[in-house]
């Protein structure tokens, strides 16, 4: 229970930003989707893919962290979210919106999800979306 608490305590310090790294077979859970923004552009509500939380939150059934690129077209993201467990997807894998897709790890392949990916962002690769490259 300690070790829990601990890790806990560590992800609510950790700051939740685009550009944040982890590692990918950390224990996470992981799902890549292509949404639209939403939000009006203020601090209240600023632009910001859908799903992923306009303030920072480190909550055990919320996601933790958050990487994203914006598609070709600027209205729409690709983005890999993060989190603890996967009871912070349901509302992500339960959706059936015609603009949201999503990318399983281990439902589909790499190569499926980033042939899909390159059709709104051309110059796509799941290794600089996770951080790895740079």
């Amino acid at each position: 229970m300690r070790k829990l608490a601990a890790i806990l305590l560590t992800l609510a310090a950790m700051p939740l930003a685009a550009e944040q790294r982890m590692n990918r077979g950390d224990g996470f859970e992981r799902l890549v989707v292509i949404v639209p923004l939403v939000g009006r552009g203020t601090y209240e509500d600023p632009v910001r893919p859908l799903y992923v939380p306009a303030r920072q939150q480190a909550a055990p059934d919320g996601v933790i962290s958050f990487n994203y690129q914006l598609t070709d077209d600027g209205k729409r993201a690709v983005v890999e979210l993060v989190a603890l467990n996967r009871r912070a997807f349901a509302q992500i894998l339960a959706e059936r919106r015609p603009d949201v897709k999503v990318f399983e790890p281990g439902k589909v392949t790499k190569a499926f999800a980033e042939a899909e990916i390159r059709k709104e962002k051309r110059d796509f690769s799941s290794d600089r979306l996770s951080g790895r490259a740079r």
